[in-house]
């Protein structure tokens, strides 16, 4: 087990070194919210330059994109502290009562110098995409609430197409 002094001294030791050294670190939950920021910026930027690339910024060591991937968030509220970084989390809302310990959580990266957390409104990023988006990618037609967990919802959906309505609700979780 990595005992937290040891991974602080590894992490001054790393940007220390480092010769390029990213201003800002983006923290989100897993690899699909980066992707979907990545996408975003991507084609907000080109719609509008004033808007930035995260990924090119990314790509240049200007910027550190992290997905924490499943890990308790808690354990990421100040783990980079000692880097001396501002930090961006971006989390998802999910539902209650995990939205009510993200919203703690925010509340205390948003207390330390430079740092700001913000939960979705929607309860995933994947929320914000369009149904129709979802059919063109090869997905169902579907319809979402903000609340929904769309993977569920295409999952219902491609299973009740395949097997039928009944099933479905005899599945465990």
């Amino acid at each position: 087990m990595i005992c937290t002094t040891d991974l602080r001294s590894s992490l001054q030791e790393l940007a220390a070194s480092s010769q390029v050294r990213p201003s800002l670190i983006v923290v989100v939950e897993g690899a699909h919210d980066l992707e979907f920021l990545l996408h975003i910026s991507r084609d907000l930027h080109a719609a509008d330059a004033s808007v930035p690339d995260l990924g090119h910024l990314a790509d240049r060591g200007e910027l550190l994109l992290l997905p924490v991937g499943g890990s308790p968030l808690a354990l990421w509220s100040s783990r980079l502290a000692p880097l001396g970084l501002p930090e961006i989390h971006i989390y998802d809302r999910e539902a209650e009562p995990e939205a009510q310990l993200r919203r703690r959580l925010a509340r205390q990266i948003n207390a330390r110098p430079g740092c700001f957390a913000t939960l979705a409104t929607k309860r995933a990023l994947e929320n914000y995409l369009h149904p129709r988006a979802i059919a063109d990618a090869g997905g169902p037609e579907i319809s979402v609430t903000d609340d929904d967990c769309v993977s569920e919802v295409i999952a219902k959906r491609q299973f009740e197409t395949r097997v039928g309505c009944a099933r479905w609700a005899g599945l465990s979780r």
